[in-house]
């Protein structure tokens, strides 16, 4: 009779193991509203990455320790390793300014991991556990597939879309014109017909649509030199040139039709 009712009873580690998986998704989750606020037009897409992988880490870990909780079979634990990994693989190859937040993560889900791993308690849930009913299952993957879509949608650059304000979108717009252009320049040789790359030519178009006034690119006959400013809405100016100087100024730039850099 007391086996039994021990039996049912959730053991106080696998509550704690719940918790802090809990805890965890929501820092996770958290963290995804405040970038909202930051504004992603304005983060470059290895920055979108981490937030992509970081949401996802928060979602199985809301599932997994809501999971434990109601003493369900857990099928995600591996899928917290796949994650994490994910994350620290992630950032020694782009080398952004998330790596504070990817070391959070791994801070958070390590010893949470190694917990799942070595619990019998969770262990045996994890085999004997109460299975999803078929409703459960449709409705959670329903959710997290309209969730990652949502991040999708929100995070993955579109050239013409303004999700946080038109300032931090023309900027970031003028910064992808900069990239365009020194790969366009490691292919030609040259930045004449820069204007036609299709490429280009899509985020020149999209900058007076976003807010942007007074654009121009200006090319050096020989094609060696260009320089690209804009008014922005504040009244300040944003140039780029070949010197790969991108910056605000308070003054209309020397970029002009027969000088080709940013100052």
């Amino acid at each position: 009779m007391e086996k039994e009712r021990r039996r049912q009873a959730l053991p106080v580690g696998t509550k704690i193991i719940a918790l802090w998986l809990i805890v965890s998704g929501l820092f996770f989750v958290i963290f995804i509203l405040m970038a909202f606020s930051f504004g992603p037009g304005a983060r470059g897409t290895d920055e979108n990455l981490h937030i992509l992988l970081s949401f996802i880490t928060g979602i199985i870990c809301l599932g997994s320790g809501t999971s434990l909780f109601k003493k369900r079979k857990i099928a995600w634990r591996w899928g917290i390793i796949g994650s994490i990994l994910s994350i620290l693989i992630v950032y020694p190859i782009f080398r952004s300014d998330m790596g504070s937040f990817s070391f959070a993560a791994f801070l958070f889900s390590v010893p949470i991991i190694v917990l799942l791993i070595d619990r019998e308690d969770f262990l045996e849930i994890a085999k004997e556990g109460k299975p999803f009913s078929r409703a459960e299952v449709v409705v959670g993957g329903l959710v997290f597939c309209l969730a990652i879509a949502s991040v999708v949608y929100f995070f993955i650059p579109q050239k013409c879309k303004v999700i946080s304000s038109e300032h931090a979108a023309i900027t970031s717009r003028m910064n992808q014109l900069r990239t365009e252009a020194v790969i366009y320049y490691e292919i030609k040789d040259s930045y004449l017909n820069l204007t036609t790359d299709p490429e280009a030519s899509e985020l020149i178009e999209c900058i007076p649509k976003i807010g942007g006034t007074n654009f121009a690119m200006n090319i050096s006959p020989d094609g060696r030199e260009y320089c690209a400013e804009v008014l922005m809405n504040t009244g300040t100016w944003y140039c780029t040139d070949s010197n790969l100087v991108a910056k605000e100024y308070t003054d209309n730039p020397t970029c002009s039709a027969n000088y080709y850099t940013c100052e």
